[in-house]
């Protein structure tokens, strides 16, 4: 749908919606009724959508992303280590059969870090999927940090009465010992260090301005760029399998920065994370062959892994790594997985 509205733009049509109809605004001399027709076979689709982007201050947690002709069932994607969804772009085009639905986070519309629980988010993305699916089997996916609050989301359905069919891991990191072993030195998002990285990272900052809020320390730094000398330090300040989130953004832009401090969040949401309970569904877990990530748990669940060979923690989610996830998904999504 995302590149469908490329599409009209680059056509300069403007689309609207207006009292559950589409308006579209047309330049004088347009002519191109291929363009017009197609809008007019995807009408509900593009009001279904651009009705969810609209809402809630223009950005919606839960937005539909598919919309099967005659769907198979629904499937919920939780957003990646940055906050959004744009990394299941290739895999929803492959799963034309399904109304795809996908979760973004809220940090995303912030500019600094913040301490998210995974629980509590998990809790509100499962309210938002019962209203789209109040009853019947979920399944629940998720890309990077995305599978472990996917793992959450499931568990607390359970708790709630709910049938999970399948919760889907994408290569998500979790290594109990390790955090355990490093949770005393978990950081919290402070005052002071947050200035302290601002002056370090970016250039023109104001020495003598007073914050009282993470959030305003980095709200001021929007109109301000990464020194050249200083970007490799900014994404250190993330896990090195993370990095190439950062690909495609603006060398020494603040966008950057924002994208840094979104993972920096749900990271720290991670990091004081610990798997309570067990689930009754199956775990799908696809694991990229050169991944630097690791999933260790001594809960009491049963994991069936998916070894995507040659592929790492970006490429799996791409073509020609994507075809073979495709594959493997569709016999999960066919046919029950033993548990």
């Amino acid at each position: 749908m995302r590149d469908f509205l490329a599409e009209i733009k680059a056509n300069n049509i403007k689309i609207t919606v207006d009292d559950d109809q589409l308006v579209l605004k047309v330049q004088q001399n347009f002519n191109n009724p291929n363009i017009i027709a197609k809008i007019k076979d995807n009408k509900q689709e593009l009001i279904d959508f651009i009705s969810s982007m609209m809402s809630e201050g223009g950005r919606r947690i839960l937005v539909p992303l598919h919309k099967a002709v005659e769907s198979k069932g629904n499937l919920f994607f939780i957003h990646d280590g940055t906050g959004e969804v744009q990394g299941y772009e290739e895999l929803i085009k492959e799963l034309s059969e399904y109304n795809c639905y996908a979760l973004r986070c809220r940090v995303s519309e912030t500019s600094g870090p913040k301490h998210l629980d995974i629980k509590n988010m998990a809790s509100e993305y499962m309210q938002k999927i019962i209203k789209i699916q109040p009853e019947d089997s979920y399944t629940i996916l998720g890309w990077s940090t995305g599978g472990i609050i996917a793992y959450e989301i499931g568990r607390q359905l359970e708790l709630a009465n709910k049938k999970v069919e399948k919760v889907i891991m994408f290569d998500s990191f979790y290594d109990e010992e390790q955090l355990e072993n490093n949770s005393k030195y978990v950081k919290q998002f402070e005052v002071s260090s947050e200035i302290a990285l601002a002056k370090k990272f970016l250039d023109r900052f104001d020495y003598t301005r007073n914050f009282s809020t993470v959030s305003e320390v980095w709200d001021y730094c929007k109109n301000l760029s990464i020194r050249e000398s200083q970007l490799e330090e900014v994404k250190s300040l993330i896990p090195l399998y993370l990095t190439d989130l950062l690909k495609g953004k603006k060398k020494y832009s603040y966008d950057i920065i924002r994208t840094v401090n979104n993972i920096r969040s749900l990271d720290y949401a991670v990091d004081t994370f610990q798997f309570t309970g067990s689930i009754r569904a199956p775990i799908i877990y696809f694991k990229a062959g050169n991944s630097l990530t690791k999933f260790n748990t001594t809960s009491d669940f049963h994991i069936n892994t998916i070894i995507i060979e040659n592929s790492d923690h970006m490429s799996i989610m791409t073509a020609p790594y994507i075809h073979q996830v495709v594959d493997e998904l569709f016999k999960t999504l066919l046919k029950p997985v033993k548990a």
